[in-house]
């Protein structure tokens, strides 16, 4: 009697069809190409963003060395003789302070102005209380991509009128 039972159960089992088989593979091969396109975007405009932040790294740093390596504490690059808590400079990206920003093509090279800029580099010069220590801060900033924040890098030494 069990054998009955068994081969009437294996014969009204139906397995999955043909039709059934192809709206599923289309259903999955559907939602395999809506995250791969999703996909492709986001790695797209991570590349740019991780190209653009480690240009905007280097850009400042050159600044930075440029303005660090100026042998005397006076000079006119370091703004010259400053009293006790003077800024000279300024890195607000809304108001370029003239002398004190370059406006860099995609490979790093000055370029004329703002309209043939790529990244926008500024910086200032801050005295200490007592007039013997300058900080110097760079600020380097790169186009934002596909509406996302734009690339921005702050770095800030300093320079003491002691030499070290």
């Amino acid at each position: 009697m069990n054998k009955v039972r068994r081969n009437t159960f294996l014969r009204n089992q139906q397995g999955v069809g043909l039709i059934e088989t192809m709206i599923a593979a289309v259903v999955l091969l559907v939602g395999v190409m809506a995250v791969m396109a999703l996909f492709a975007v986001a790695v797209a405009q991570n590349k740019a963003q991780g190209d653009y932040g480690t240009q905007v790294t280097t850009f400042g740093q050159d600044k930075l060395e440029q303005l660090r390596s100026l042998p005397n504490f006076n000079d006119p690059g370091l703004c010259g003789a400053m009293a006790a808590n003077v800024t000279c400079g300024g890195v607000d990206p809304a108001n370029p302070q003239a002398g004190y920003v370059d406006y860099l093509s995609p490979t790093g090279v000055v370029v004329g102005g703002a309209a043939q800029a790529t990244f926008t580099r500024q910086w200032q010069i801050d005295t200490d209380a007592t007039g013997r220590i300058k900080t110097i801060t760079v600020q380097t900033t790169a186009p934002a991509v596909a509406n996302q924040t734009a690339p921005i890098t702050i770095l800030t030494t300093f320079k003491s009128k002691d030499g070290f």
